[in-house]
C-alpha cells in the first residue's frame, strides 16, 4: 500500500505543478469561478484517489501498474508512438481552423506552456481513462467473460467511447486514440501510455503553435 500511496503522491504532485503553469486554461475549461486554492485541492483529491483506486483494481485482474509485467516488445510500442505523433500532427495541420474554434485558448498558447499542457493531459487522462476506468470496467467483465481478449477488448471499447465523449467534436479521433492507448497500457504499463499521450500532444501542438496557427 505504501508504494501505491507514494506513486499517487508523485503523479498528483506532477499534475499540480503543471496546473500552476496553465491555470488560466483550466479555469476557462473546467473550473469557472473557482479560486486557485479550491482548484488545487480538487485536483489533488480527485487524482490521488483515482490513482489509488486504479492501482488496486488493476491488480485484481493482472493489469500492469506504472511499469509492464514480463517482457515487452518496445520496438512495437515505439512504432505505435511514432504513428500517434504523425496522426495527431496531420489532424492539427488539416483541422487547424476547427481546432481554433473548438479550443479558442490555442490562440494565446505559448511554446513554453505546451510541455505543461501536454504532460497534464497525459497524466490526468491516462490515470482517469486507462488506469482507473478501463480497469474498473474490465474487473467485473472478467468474472463473466473468461477470455482476457474478450473482456479487455470490450473494456477498451467502452472506456474509449467515454474518452471520445469528453472530446466533443473530436469524438471519433479521441475514440480511436483511446483504443490505441488502452493497448499501450496493457502492453507497456501506465508510464508507456502517459509517455505516448504526452509526446502525441507535445510535438503536434508545438508544430501547430510554431508554424500552423
Amino acid at each position: 500500500m505504501a508504494k501505491k500511496i507514494l506513486l499517487a503522491f508523485v503523479i498528483t504532485l506532477l499534475i499540480l505543478i503543471c496546473d500552476t503553469r496553465i491555470l488560466p486554461i483550466l479555469k476557462l475549461q473546467f473550473y469557472h469561478g473557482m479560486n486557485n486554492q479550491s482548484i488545487f485541492l480538487s485536483e489533488f483529491l480527485i487524482f490521488f484517489i483515482l490513482v489509488i483506486l486504479g492501482l488496486t483494481v488493476s491488480s485484481f485482474i493482472g493489469l500492469p501498474a506504472l511499469l509492464p509485467k514480463g517482457s515487452v516488445n518496445w520496438r512495437n510500442l515505439a512504432i505505435i508512438g511514432v504513428l500517434v505523433i504523425l496522426a495527431n500532427s496531420l489532424i492539427y495541420y488539416f483541422g487547424r481552423s476547427q481546432a481554433m474554434t473548438a479550443a479558442p485558448w490555442l490562440k494565446s498558447l505559448t511554446i513554453a506552456d505546451i510541455p505543461f499542457l501536454s504532460l497534464r493531459a497525459g497524466l490526468t487522462e491516462e490515470v482517469m481513462f486507462r488506469l482507473f476506468l478501463f480497469s474498473l470496467i474490465a474487473w467485473p467483465l472478467s468474472k463473466v467473460l473468461k477470455s482476457p481478449i474478450l473482456y479487455l477488448s470490450l473494456s477498451a471499447i467502452i472506456s474509449s467511447l467515454l474518452f471520445g465523449a469528453i472530446h466533443g467534436s473530436g469524438f471519433l479521433i479521441a475514440f480511436l486514440m483511446g483504443l490505441v492507448l488502452c493497448y499501450v497500457y496493457i502492453r507497456g504499463g501506465l508510464l508507456s501510455a502517459i509517455t505516448c499521450h504526452f509526446l502525441g500532444n507535445l510535438i503536434p501542438i508545438s508544430l501547430f503553435v510554431l508554424f500552423w496557427r
